[in-house]
């Protein structure tokens, strides 16, 4: 294919920023896993949806090929490309509208605002991810996963409407009534069929308090048994079983717990009622709902400030069976697992699989399930190795039945993705020869290693 730096000088008129040179390049040759390094030859900051139309049909007429980019907080490169184009999409941020069931935004407005606008008028969406300083495309172009999904599903699933650029460079509205095939290949399709320029996320309304307990354990088995319990249990809205090495090289296993609530008690009691955690050692507070939705500034900040949050983060995630959930903790808290530096953490958020429609999130068939993530960060010249236990459990936990969360650090061949798809395969191949037919969004960066073609 044409390189862009080859055709200084003979591109259209955007209303952003166009660079081919700087900084802007460098950024973007980068991401927050700092694992894999592509450098583009140009980098669109796009200021406007015409923008993004304009790129894609020259990069189409010039046999470019283009990737979307939000916030850049993927793991292994999936928003990189080499040689090509990148498309900025942080400056699309207006929101458009917001009434009591929705409000629509434009894709590069982070979560944080589209929460701070919400909540001034008493609503929220039903699914947020911890780390709010995303952009909103950017999670529905992988799925968006958090502690209520086992009741709401992924943020996909919660998105009423979408407007799209195809990789024909036509805008186009879809739903799931009308354009569902392009509606269900662009939702955790990675952009990879179309770039998402606009969204209508659906909204319920906001408790003004949340109740949150630190219940802890002593053992993984015992909160895993919990953790299964509570899912069917309704007491909670939010839940996350969490598990870190103890300074004696053991681990501590806990939950936390969240539920919205218009007149919290004064020491959650009625909530407390035959669990089984250690009694004497929980925490109880009771958080405004802006609290709680950024919970995660203060420990993202202290990471920064001890410059882990710049270094490489190889996180692996994982949709594992529950019925493999014990089998699968206990080889990646194995000795013989790279650790990394600084804080580990292992994360399980509990879902049920009828609780997610969209058919490109690719999970197992059986309805209890756990995302199973492993946060760590690795020394700056060596990730490799944790890269390659990532694989390895990758490919254990398939053996299981599971599947991968694409947003992990995990080299993926294409058979891997196929087999990935499974039955969907078809669908996604039809909708990128109809969408995508000269190849335009197919980019190397989007799948780790190689895409799904």
């Amino acid at each position: 294919m044409t390189t862009a730096g080859s055709l200084t000088g003979r591109w259209p008129d955007f209303d952003g920023r166009l660079s081919v040179d700087g900084e802007a390049l460098t950024e973007a040759s980068r991401d927050f896993g700092g694992v894999v390094q592509r450098r583009p030859a140009a980098v669109l900051r796009a200021g406007s949806v015409d923008d993004v139309v304009r790129m894609v049909r020259h990069a189409r007429a010039a046999g470019l090929q283009l990737v979307p980019r939000g916030a850049g907080h993927a793991a292994f490169g999936q928003a990189q490309i080499t040689g090509g184009v990148v498309v900025d999409l942080r400056g699309l941020d207006r929101v458009h509208s917001l009434d009591d069931r929705a409000i629509t935004v434009d894709a590069g407005v982070l979560w944080s605002e589209l929460v701070r606008r919400t909540t001034a008028v008493g609503l929220v969406p039903p699914v947020l991810t911890d780390f709010l300083e995303l952009t909103v495309g950017g999670t529905l172009s992988a799925g968006g996963i958090t502690g209520t999904s086992f009741q709401w599903g992924a943020q996909i699933d919660n998105v009423d409407e979408i407007v799209v650029v195809t990789g024909a460079g036509d805008v186009v509205r879809c739903s799931p009534t009308e354009e569902p095939e392009l509606f269900e290949a662009v939702l955790a399709g990675f952009g990879q069929v179309a770039i998402i320029v606009r969204a209508a996320v659906r909204l319920v309304p906001a408790p003004p308090a949340v109740e949150v307990f630190r219940l802890r354990y002593d053992d993984m088995a015992a909160m895993t048994t919990e953790l299964r319990s509570l899912v069917s249990d309704g007491r909670f809205d939010y839940l996350l079983g969490i598990v870190t090495p103890t300074d004696g090289g053991g681990w501590e296993a806990s939950i936390e717990a969240a539920v919205g609530s218009d007149r919290p008690d004064s020491r959650g009691i009625s909530r407390r009622d035959g669990l089984r955690h250690r009694r004497a050692e929980e925490d109880y507070e009771i958080r405004s709902l802006t609290e709680w939705v950024r919970r995660v500034d203060e420990p993202v900040g202290v990471l920064r400030e001890l410059g882990l949050w710049q270094a490489p983060h190889p996180w692996l995630d994982l949709f594992v069976r529950d019925s493999a959930l014990g089998t699968m903790l206990s080889e990646v808290v194995d000795p013989s697992v790279p650790r990394g530096v600084g804080p580990l953490r292992i994360l399980l958020y509990p879902l049920r699989r009828s609780r997610f429609g969209r058919p490109l999130l690719r999970l197992p068939e059986d309805e209890d399930l756990v995302l199973l993530d492993v946060l760590s960060t690795a020394a700056a010249a060596g990730p490799e190795a944790m890269v390659a236990a990532n694989r390895r459990l990758f490919e254990r936990n398939r053996e299981l039945g599971g599947t991968v969360y694409p947003i992990s650090a995990v080299p993926l061949q294409p058979d891997d993705w196929r087999r990935q798809f499974g039955p969907r395969w078809q669908h996604l191949t039809a909708a990128r020869r109809r969408f995508d037919p000269d190849g335009v969004l197919t980019h190397r960066g989007a799948f780790g290693a190689e895409p799904p073609a």
